[in-house]
């Protein structure tokens, strides 16, 4: 940690991925700025928000990516609804949630997805859910965010930046895992809220475009 902080002290500028990791860092070095990640998924497709499906896109490790929550929230939706989970990790822990829970019937386990596969995901759903309890910026968002889904998410350093603190998607406070599910009902509920939502997302995409990134990046080197 010295050694870092030393780096960070010593570095011509430094570049944080959110405005809150920035204030961090420049307690250690004034010229810190915020450059966001750019979406890099090329798509061009949005969902029609019909289907019954929430999607959820990461690693499955635990504590970090919340799998005990997606576990429970599972098993709280209403009957016709599932979660369909794509990404790698520890699926023999994830499993263990999902039998404490009792919601394997509300898993639809996609493993790792790439390319058409990862672009059918998102397309076929209706909301996007992130459970985590911490992420450095979230690239997930922004790609769930480029299909027009709107976001339901755990607050942290990543979802905070990516959804303006609640502008833009719906914001939770981390781990309260009642008002998450309220709010996937209430969203489950409504598609009109759903395509509010949506409108939301396509608009805070367009500020993660990559040439807009690049010439940020450009613009310091």
């Amino acid at each position: 940690k010295s050694d870092f902080i030393k780096s960070l002290a010593q570095s011509n500028k430094v570049v944080s991925l959110t405005d809150e990791d920035k204030d961090i860092f420049k307690i250690f070095n004034e010229d810190t700025i915020a450059i966001p990640n750019p979406l890099t998924i090329d798509n061009h497709e949005i969902s029609t928000l019909d289907t019954k499906i929430i999607s959820w896109t990461g690693r499955i490790a635990h504590p970090m990516k919340g799998i005990d929550y997606l576990a429970e929230i599972a098993s709280r939706l209403p009957d016709d609804w599932r979660i369909s989970v794509a990404g790698s990790g520890n699926d023999k822990l994830f499993y263990k949630y999902i039998n404490k829970y009792r919601s394997r019937d509300k898993i639809i386990r996609q493993g790792s997805l790439t390319g058409k596969r990862l672009k059918a995901h998102y397309l076929n759903s209706s909301i996007y859910l992130m459970t985590s309890r911490w992420e450095g910026f979230g690239l997930v968002l922004i790609e769930a965010m480029s299909f027009g889904l709107p976001i339901v998410a755990f607050e942290q350093s990543g979802s905070n930046e990516v959804l303006q603190a609640g502008d833009t998607g719906v914001l939770i406070k981390n781990g309260d895992v009642e008002e998450i599910v309220q709010a996937l009902l209430e969203l489950i509920a409504d598609k009109d809220k759903r395509i509010v939502y949506q409108k939301k997302s396509l608009e805070r995409v367009k500020d993660f475009d990559i040439d807009t990134i690049v010439k940020q990046w450009e613009a310091i080197l």
